[in-house]
């Protein structure tokens, strides 16, 4: 009876902090930006044609450069006539509760489940606003990431159960894992979430039941498969319906990776930071591929010198000298082909990227362009600098992350023309932050409830900074103890595997957003590293209370060992 009675109290306790949060969040409105042609307004205007049944529109170089879950979830949000904030807030609570429900095999007691979702809930990148009160993909990629892990978990702390059981979590992890690799193009960070926690179980199964004991969980990796697989054919089959391609997102097709790879190849290369293709390397490419020719009046024209001009201060040159650095030059090209008119599909702008690196490395192999080791992808020409730069470049990466250090409630301020901020209020059914100087607001802002409560969520974010800080630290010191020192008198069990796959992942993502940093431009943000925020949370506590179950277990087999010893001792004397 005491038992039920707690289990209640801690859920009516969990759904108190839902509401509440919900109540406070409900003051955070929806930073608008209106000029930002390839994030916020391309995913507002991708959800309108969703909304009214047209899949996502005529084709620009913009339709497929980006995956459409976020479209989708906006345009959801919208059919069901809910504001957008109130929708992502639910769908990261519900994601929050998933991991807890995913946790329970492995935690027994109801208050450390509390603790759990309590510390998830308030992540203070949930309610942070001037990165992520945007309209950013981020903001569904972050429960997509905690709804992967559930799936990861639910099934590791479930292996041993039949194949019925762990349906669910399959079909959970094969859902979110497509949606999320659909969400975002460098989403492989999270892979080695799975692959530690899968080869680990895997072993751990084989070693006590044999290959036999594997049967329940293959079969649910399969079932995880298959989902992933139907969420990704899925979009591929619409895109391909529409477009001309079956595929999901342009920067992962092929023919784009290898035109881009192939540009990088030419030399002189790497003499400037940060530039992935100078403009001596693009003269000399314009004299033997007709294809490069074709887009030299928009690379090399008004529109290269508008996008030198955003990159002066990465590149050290002024915008006349037109070299482009990365995070703008792949705009640049996309637009140069779909503007140049070879674009006007998916199937045959791709074909136009497979000849424009046909002719590249064709060039390259003859010996008319003098050029490095063929290549294909986005990653940039590696450079000496950049190496010496790494390690330090992560640290901060690391400092930033595990600080929660961009934390910041705003207020904001939206901008943009009438046009398009009428849109963003039309598609995101809530409040916009009025522009910064101008009278007239889109929607009305309550100011004093605003700033009491927008008061409250700062105090909760700067408190929860400091104990995750402090407590993150904390939780890698004794994530090692716990591996080196506690695997000596109990064996690993899945509560350290899925301690470690969090720990790795969050180190991929901050390795890879510290390579673009030194290789293409800066990314230190709270929206370069959203999804990670909740992994890192539940890394730390479930670090801390697994650490302290080994612990007390341990010590309770060293105490029966005394106890047994002492024993037979005193009933001789006796």
């Amino acid at each position: 009876m005491m038992a039920l009675f707690e289990k209640r109290t801690w859920r009516w306790s969990a759904w108190i902090l839902v509401l509440l949060k919900l109540w406070l969040a409900e003051t955070l409105h929806i930073l608008a930006i209106g000029a930002a042609s390839i994030d916020d307004r391309l995913f507002v205007t991708l959800a309108d044609y969703l909304a009214k049944g047209q899949w996502l529109g005529p084709y620009t170089y913009l339709t497929l450069a980006k995956g459409p879950v976020y479209p989708m979830f906006i345009a959801g949000s919208f059919l069901l006539g809910l504001p957008l904030g109130f929708s992502q807030q639910v769908a990261y609570a519900a994601a929050c509760w998933l991991v807890v429900k995913a946790l329970k095999p492995a935690i027994a007691r109801e208050s450390a489940l509390f603790l759990v979702f309590a510390l998830l809930l308030w992540n203070p990148m949930s309610y942070e606003v001037m990165v992520l009160g945007r309209v950013l993909r981020q903001n569904i990629g972050t429960p997509l990431a905690l709804a992967v892990f559930a799936g990861v978990a639910g099934l590791a702390l479930r292996s041993d159960r039949p194949l019925g059981k762990q349906v669910g979590w399959g079909l959970l992890l094969g859902f979110s894992f497509g949606l999320f690799w659909l969400t975002r193009e460098e989403g492989v960070w999270i892979l080695p979430l799975g692959v530690i926690v899968a080869v680990g179980v895997a072993l751990r199964r084989i070693f006590t039941g044999g290959f036999s004991g594997l049967r329940g969980l293959a079969g649910a990796a399969l079932l995880a498969t298959g989902a992933a697989w139907a969420v990704i054919a899925g979009v591929s089959a619409m895109n391909l319906k529409h477009y001309g391609w079956y595929g999901t997102v342009e920067f992962r097709a092929p023919e784009f990776l290898d035109a881009y790879g192939a540009l990088q190849r030419v030399y002189p290369r790497g003499q400037i930071p940060m530039v992935p293709v100078s403009r001596a390397a693009r003269e000399r490419i314009y004299a033997v591929s007709p294809a490069f020719t074709a887009l030299k009046p928009w690379i090399d024209g008004p529109d290269g010198e508008a996008m030198a001009a955003g990159c002066t201060y990465l590149t050290g040159r002024p915008k006349q000298e037109r070299e482009v650095a990365g995070g703008w030059f792949v705009w640049l090209l996309r637009e140069a082909v779909w503007r140049s008119g070879n674009a006007p599909d998916a199937h045959t702008e791709l074909n136009f990227y497979a000849r424009l690196a046909r002719e590249v490395n064709t060039a390259c192999e003859s010996g008319k362009l003098k050029a490095g080791a063929p290549r294909s992808g986005m990653m940039p020409v590696w450079q000496n600098g950049y190496t010496a730069r790494l390690p330090g470049t992560f640290l901060r990466y690391a400092d930033y992350f595990t600080s929660f250090r961009g934390f910041n409630v705003g207020p904001g301020f939206s901008s943009g023309t009438a046009g398009q901020l009428t849109l963003f209020r039309d598609m995101t059914r809530d409040r916009l932050y009025p522009v910064q100087g101008q009278q007239t607001q889109v929607l009305s802002l309550r100011e004093e409830g605003d700033r009491t409560r927008r008061a409250i969520l700062y105090y909760i974010g700067k408190s929860m900074r400091w104990v995750l800080w402090i407590g993150g630290w904390s939780a890698a010191a004794l994530w090692l103890y716990w591996g080196l020192i506690l695997r000596k008198s109990r064996p690993l069990g899945e509560m350290w595997l899925l301690a470690s796959g969090l720990l790795v992942s969050c180190a991929s993502l901050l390795a890879i957003d510290a390579m673009i940093e030194v290789s293409s431009f800066p990314l230190m943000s709270p929206g370069s590293l959203a999804e990670a925020y909740p992994l890192w949370i539940v890394f730390v506590a479930l670090t801390w209370i697994g650490f302290l179950e080994a612990r007390s277990t341990a010590v309770a087999k060293g105490s029966r060992k005394n106890s047994g010893a002492v024993g037979p001792s005193r009933q001789g004397t006796a």
